[in-house]
């Protein structure tokens, strides 16, 4: 689920039948919008539309409004797929399934900014202006890097990691946090870095790379929903992290 940012509407993915509802938290008011490609490759656009890849038309963005209208949006054509997509301070970037990220301008004709080879997964900061990425740095081997999201480069690499995922950032933009598996270089977990410092605050020695870390709007704290697959049913449960 990722909720609006006025905290008004809903996306929800249902990942057993593979689509997703748009929720009116006021109303009670349930938007179906139909197969989708995964779960959460999209974003919110503002309070009112959603950004979502629909698996039924190979792949191709739509923004879907909280009055159920759907709106194709224009992009360059992506032959492996689009893995994930987010629309931010009038730039659009989609990430592909040969893990090329592509940053457009919306206006004056859709130029291409910048693109980023090798990147896994990327998170931008809440006033789109930083970039984090997971990039690939080896066989088996992953970087989390932070860069300027509106031109791209001015790369500093934060942390490393055999796997690493769930980069979220802070309300503020001061902080993100990840989740990093890499047992043969001691920093394995979930972790909470300084965006301008880079001073890392390990918060839990227990990785997760699947499940989304939400942080509450006064940043000072972040939950991890998890999903324990049983032989008859599923355990749900959320691990509440608050930080000093």
């Amino acid at each position: 689920m990722q909720m609006a940012p006025d905290g008004k509407n809903a996306w929800v993915y249902h990942r057993y039948e593979g689509t997703a509802d748009l929720y009116n938290l006021e109303s009670g008011r349930i938007t179906r919008t139909g197969p989708q490609s995964r779960e959460l490759s999209g974003a919110w656009v503002d309070d009112k539309s959603y950004l979502a890849v629909l698996a039924e038309q190979k792949s191709r963005l739509v923004r879907f409004g909280i009055d159920g209208e759907m709106t194709p949006v224009e992009h360059e054509n992506v032959e492996s797929g689009i893995v994930k997509a987010v629309f931010k301070a009038g730039r659009l970037y989609v990430l592909s399934g040969e893990r090329e990220l592509t940053v457009t301008e919306t206006g004056g004709g859709g130029a291409r900014a910048w693109t980023r080879s090798g990147v896994s997964d990327f998170a931008l900061s809440p006033d789109g202006r930083q970039i984090a990425l997971v990039c690939g740095t080896g066989p088996d081997q992953s970087a989390l890097v932070l860069a300027d999201a509106v031109r791209g480069g001015s790369e500093k690499t934060a942390a490393r990691g055999r796997l690493l995922g769930q980069l979220s950032w802070s309300p503020d933009g001061s902080r993100v946090a990840f989740s990093v598996f890499s047992p043969d270089q001691g920093m394995t977990g979930l972790y909470v870095m300084n965006a301008d410092s880079g001073r890392m605050i390990p918060v839990s020695y227990k990785p997760n790379l699947k499940s989304v870390i939400d942080w509450s709007p006064a940043g000072t704290s972040f939950m991890v929903s998890e999903v324990l697959s049983g032989d008859i049913t599923d355990n749900m449960f959320t691990t509440i992290y608050q930080l000093k």
